[in-house]
């Protein structure tokens, strides 16, 4: 005879529906200290801390296959997602924003590269060199930018820059390229030396002199830019020479093609002191708006040129020459400018000039 079933369930068997309703319910509970269950919401209401020693990987690792992210943190507004315990780079981790600004906020620089001091002057000048050497490729077509941050960059060898690449300080007095050396040529006695189709511009370049060689001490040099469409301009920049036995010159030139905009040229003591020198009969010189000084020399030319040069706008003042045609062959016109100190020799024209107490002069120079 077949027995009746029992109408009540024993306690075992309660329990077993209740586990089986939980893990086919579809939803599970976790409470503190419980099971965690995978497939399943699980909550606590205290930290949970997965700990190991493991040494051969990840302590945790999460793995997803089916196309979607691994992982995925949630928290309220204003409250970050997860935290970390180091400031160590974590490879291959992209960032959407940065301090709230998507990267399209942020300019981005193809051509244009910034030096930064990185530590003592001579430390900042061998940077400066490095970033200026690494740049390959500038032309007509693709000029390069050099930007340089404020402060004082020393450099031990002449700073030889390249056509299609020019640099920008941050300010005349803000940012400076310092050099203290000297030699017996022009040349390899300048801080910077010049190229054809690159400009210098809003810094001060200044040559503090060498005790071990003391003949030659420029601050800005260049030699022949080619052709007379191959314009190196010098635009705000204070350029710098004393000390040298010889010849102290803020820019010294060999049949170059500059043109200076609002610029102070200096050179103090030596035998010879020029603001600006020019060697040769050729090349040209564009003079706006800029202070050409001489000073403390046994001679002082405040602009010394044997090539055409025009003058406008500007300050010449010297205890010699203020303007002087060491050649003879080609003319230096001056106009609406200052004349301060000394008189002019050579062939020089001036147009509506003035002296040092305002005394004007419409076509002679004082």
């Amino acid at each position: 005879m077949i027995g009746r079933l029992s109408n009540r369930a024993s306690p075992s068997m309660m329990v077993s529906l209740v586990a089986l309703f939980v893990a086919l319910g579809g939803a599970g509970y976790a409470a503190t200290g419980g099971t965690f269950i995978l497939g399943a919401t699980n909550s606590a209401d205290k930290t949970s801390i997965l700990s190991s020693g493991v040494t051969t990987g990840a302590t945790f690792r999460a793995l997803n296959s089916g196309g979607k992210p691994a992982a995925s943190f949630v928290a309220n507004v204003g409250v970050p997602p997860f935290a970390v315990g180091s400031s160590t780079k974590v490879t291959n981790l992209n960032a959407d924003k940065l301090d709230g600004l998507s990267a399209g906020a942020f300019p981005q620089y193809k051509r244009t590269i910034l030096v930064s001091p990185v530590g003592t002057p001579s430390e900042n000048g061998a940077a400066l060199v490095n970033k200026l050497a690494a740049i390959t490729g500038a032309s007509a077509g693709n000029p390069y930018l050099l930007k340089v941050e404020p402060g004082v960059y020393q450099v031990s060898l002449s700073l030889q820059m390249q056509p299609y690449v020019d640099i920008e300080g941050s300010g005349q007095g803000v940012t400076t390229i310092e050099g203290a050396y000297g030699s017996s040529n022009q040349g390899g006695s300048s801080v910077v030396r010049l190229s054809a189709n690159a400009e210098l511009r809003d810094l001060t370049v200044e040559n503090v002199g060498d005790a071990t060689n003391q003949q030659f001490y420029v601050a800005v040099y260049l030699d022949s830019a080619g052709a007379a469409r191959d314009i190196t301009a010098f635009y705000h920049v204070d350029a710098a020479a004393q000390g040298g036995s010889s010849r102290n010159a803020g820019v010294s030139g060999f049949s170059a093609h500059l043109t200076i905009i609002g610029s102070m040229l200096s050179g103090s003591g030596g035998s010879t002191a020029y603001g600006l020198f020019n060697q040769t009969q050729l090349g040209t010189f564009e003079i706006t708006r800029s202070t050409l000084s001489a000073s403390d020399g046994s001679t002082n030319e405040a602009l010394a040129s044997g090539s055409a040069a025009t003058v406008r706008g500007s300050v010449l003042t010297s205890t010699g020459a203020t303007a002087h045609n060491n050649l003879n062959i080609q003319t230096i016109d001056v106009a609406e400018s200052q004349l301060v100190g000394g008189t002019v020799s050579g062939t020089v024209v001036c147009a509506g000039v003035y002296d040092e107490n305002f005394a004007f002069s419409a076509s002679t120079c004082p």
